[in-house]
């Protein structure tokens, strides 16, 4: 099983990330998902941050998540539901 983690607007969410690796690690838990890649070289910020996580003995996984719209009333749906977001 793969944990997240999750950005917040909270103060406290540096530490509390830190207490949920350390559970998560005493729990014998095997992934823990930082949340992103920067791919690119010219961010500084964004550098450092992929440095942090690579300080963690960090392996770059490539993920992909997408829907398949089989049904005639999933595209349905969809397709009202992009209607009434334009509105």
């Amino acid at each position: 099983m793969i944990y997240a983690c999750l950005s917040s607007e909270n103060s406290d969410s540096s530490a509390e990330s830190l207490q949920d690796i350390l559970r998560f690690k005493k729990e014998g838990r095997l992934w823990y998902d930082w949340g992103g890649w920067y791919e690119g070289h010219d961010d500084q910020d964004r550098l450092r941050i992929n440095q942090f996580k690579e300080s963690f003995g960090s392996q770059i996984m490539i993920t992909y998540h997408g829907e398949e719209l089989l049904s005639v009333k999933a595209r349905i749906f969809t397709v009202v539901a992009k209607l009434i977001r334009r509105l």
